[in-house]
């Protein structure tokens, strides 16, 4: 990557008009659609929807349990990089907020091309991976979307004792 392609100037807040999660969905509202819909328990499901936590967690065995968890939001920042980090910091906090240890990570990216140039694309990422490697995770991959605005964040994996998960 050339390093032209990590400092064009980008102003990723003139795109949106909601960032970070004043995007969301009301919770009032997300409630009601989950009323409708069954979501069967499971002996080794620690923490499932019901919680309303921002993670589900499954235990594995009597040692270890399975965090996933997955955040992603337009953006909140101007500079692209800063955004890919605190998208990330974000997702991670929620393996944080349990008790755990993050493992690995998946880069959910939506971003225009056509709207954006690509070099804003490189800096989110490598925010991202920044921040995922600070935390002692592995980037594995991820999926991309051509969508304007951008929206980038990760879908999370961790461990942590049966025992100690936080709620």
């Amino acid at each position: 990557m050339s390093s032209q392609v990590l400092t064009d100037s980008i102003d990723l807040l003139k795109t949106v008009e909601y960032g970070g999660c004043s995007a969301k969905l009301s919770p009032t509202e997300l409630a009601g659609i989950l009323t409708e819909l069954q979501f069967p328990g499971h002996p080794d499901l620690l923490v499932d929807i019901s919680t309303h936590d921002d993670a589900g967690v499954y235990r594995i065995n009597d040692e270890t349990a399975l965090i996933f968890t997955t955040d992603f939001f337009p953006p909140v920042c101007s500079d692209p990089e800063e955004f890919g980090e605190i998208a990330a910091a974000n997702a991670l906090s929620d393996v944080f907020a349990m008790g755990g240890k993050p493992l690995m990570v998946l880069n959910l990216m939506m971003y225009s091309t056509s709207e954006l140039p690509v070099s804003g694309f490189a800096r989110i990422l490598k925010g991202g991976q920044n921040k995922t490697m600070e935390a002692g995770a592995l980037v594995v991959g991820g999926h991309t979307i051509e969508d304007h605005p951008p929206k980038f964040g990760l879908a999370v994996i961790g461990t942590v004792h049966p025992e100690r998960v936080i709620q």
